[in-house]
């Protein structure tokens, strides 16, 4: 093989190294809420949006509770705005870290899935 040849293949593998590395660090995984209580990783959880415990409005944000297919709950602050449709929603994606301190998720975003008004409606 030509040193030149040895050259460029170094170089394309450092650099997909390189780029699979930092894609790595963009990547926030679903965990449980075991899994996000234990680190101070950036991830995303998952859950039914509590609607027995009210939701909590403060002067930064506001508070919800979700929870998960095991019943387990997790209290979720969200300090932003609160999407029109929270109240109706089935299920909350919150992203951001879990606060050992206040032994709250603290969401820096927050996703909301509604009922479909486009689902076929059983009769």
């Amino acid at each position: 093989m030509k040193k030149s040849n040895i050259i460029i293949l170094s170089i394309i593998v450092i650099c997909g190294a390189a780029a699979l590395f930092s894609f790595k660090g963009i990547l926030t995984p679903y965990v449980s809420y075991d899994e996000a209580a234990k680190g101070d990783a950036y991830v995303q959880v998952m859950g039914k949006l509590v609607k027995s415990v009210p939701v909590q409005n403060s002067a930064d944000g506001f508070i919800f509770t979700i929870e998960d297919d095991n019943s387990k709950r997790l209290e979720v602050i969200h300090k932003g705005s609160k999407p029109l449709n929270f109240e109706h929603a089935t299920s909350v994606v919150a992203i951001g870290t879990y606060n050992k301190e206040n032994q709250m998720f603290e969401a820096d975003k927050i996703l909301v899935k509604c009922p479909s008004k486009y689902t076929k409606e059983s009769k």
